[in-house]
């Protein structure tokens, strides 16, 4: 059986600002082109209605009627993305930003997002009973060694992390109306591996997997209104890794020349190419200085809706209708197990992706019978004290990706 597969199984089973009379008139929101940061306006914004609860209740029916999607936009309302290589100060640039244009910020993708449940218990606890090649894997074993057998199923996994993520960004965006900028994305997630492929720590059948998987799941994702991406040398990486003094970065047989600089070569030569021709994209040098200040100008005199029909730049934000809006609303709210499911690629050509049945059939009863509160959906495991005495609905519990 596939090993990718079967973990997604195994998850996914269980803008001028309106005008004031306009917005209480229930009329959709306009955006206006220049997001404006606290700073300008001398004061925190106000928004145009209080934001849905998603994280409470769903999005669909006779609601979209009452609770439009624009009727919540404001100039702020975009998704900004702030990329680049390891050490390059992307954490401190994304809070930064998230707190000047008050929005939503999203740290990168964790494995905790998936490996510790709704019950709070960490099924990576399980992993000394779990045979080798189905073991619960992080960013530290790929550190420890990148050349393990299990390190393409590590990606393609913490593709799903990202994914997840991602698709709670829009969830939170187009409910709330407040923006989100992310530290990292799935968008960009191909970057590392390619950059394994070309190092060696994973196969070409492995890297042809991921690319099926990223086809059939980023088509039906909103790319971003703003990329920024933090451009640094790879002899400067090198330094800052090693000026940080983290344990399992520092001589890491992963953060070899030739992997730094494969990712370096992805970003510029791949993916900034592509993504700019959708999104906006500012490039800055931090190898020897970061302002934030200098990039909330650049922000702040951005243009958004200058494009028009005959560019592809923001065709994901400018062309769909009130009818539209709510339509990708409800999917990313209500369906992100949909979603989700189109990572599921039968592809068995590819060994180091296959799990031996005896090994699955263990993972199964482990992950699946044994661990606490993993045996129904949450909210029907009556030995975690749930009560399912007439209970009706579909049970589940969101998962706050947005601040992990």
């Amino acid at each position: 059986m596939a090993l990718h597969c079967i973990s997604t199984v195994s998850r996914c089973c269980r803008v001028q600002p309106l005008p004031l009379s306009a917005a209480r008139a229930g009329l959709p929101a306009v955006q206006a082109a220049l997001i404006t940061g606290r700073t300008m306006r001398g004061g925190p914004k106000s928004w145009p209605r209080p934001p849905w609860p998603y994280k409470e209740k769903p999005y669909r029916g006779l609601k979209s009627f009452f609770d439009t999607t624009r009727s919540r936009w404001d100039e702020n309302t975009r998704l900004i993305v702030v990329d680049g290589p390891i050490a390059s100060g992307k954490e401190e640039v994304a809070r930064a930003l998230a707190d000047e244009f008050e929005m939503q910020y999203m740290p990168p993708a964790s494995a905790d997002l998936m490996y510790i449940n709704d019950y709070g218990y960490d099924l990576r606890q399980l992993n000394e009973r779990l045979p080798h090649k189905v073991q619960l894997m992080q960013v530290d074993d790929f550190l420890k060694n990148p050349y393990d057998i299990r390190m393409a199923s590590f990606q393609i996994t913490w593709f799903e992390f990202k994914l997840s993520q991602y698709i709670d960004a829009l969830a939170h965006l187009l409910n709330t109306g407040q923006g989100v900028v992310m530290n990292k994305c799935v968008l960009s997630d191909f970057v590392y591996m390619e950059a394994m492929c070309r190092a060696g720590f994973v196969s070409r059948g492995a890297r042809s997997v991921y690319r099926e998987i990223a086809q059939n799941t980023l088509v039906f994702m909103l790319r971003p209104h703003l990329v920024i991406y933090l451009d640094i040398p790879v002899e400067e990486v090198k330094k800052r890794v090693k000026a940080r003094a983290r344990p399992l970065e520092v001589g890491s047989p992963a953060l070899t020349d030739g992997f730094l600089n494969a990712v370096e070569d992805t970003y510029k030569n791949s993916w900034l190419k592509t993504i700019s021709e959708h999104s906006e994209l500012l490039t800055y040098d931090v190898s020897k200085e970061l302002i934030v200040e200098h990039m909330v100008d650049d922000i702040e005199k951005l243009d958004f809706t200058q494009y028009g029909y005959n560019t592809n730049k923001m065709e994901d934000w400018g062309r769909k209708s009130d009818d539209d809006w709510d339509s990708w609303r409800t999917q990313y709210t209500n369906y992100k197990s949909h979603l989700m499911m189109n990572m599921m690629v039968p592809r068995f050509d590819v060994p180091e992706l296959l799990g031996e049945q005896e090994d699955m059939k263990i993972a199964d009863e482990l992950i699946n019978e044994e661990a606490p509160g993993q045996k129904y959906r949450y909210g029907f495991n009556p030995d975690m004290g749930d009560s399912v005495l007439f209970k009706l609905g579909e049970g589940g519990k969101y998962r706050d990706t947005t601040r992990y």
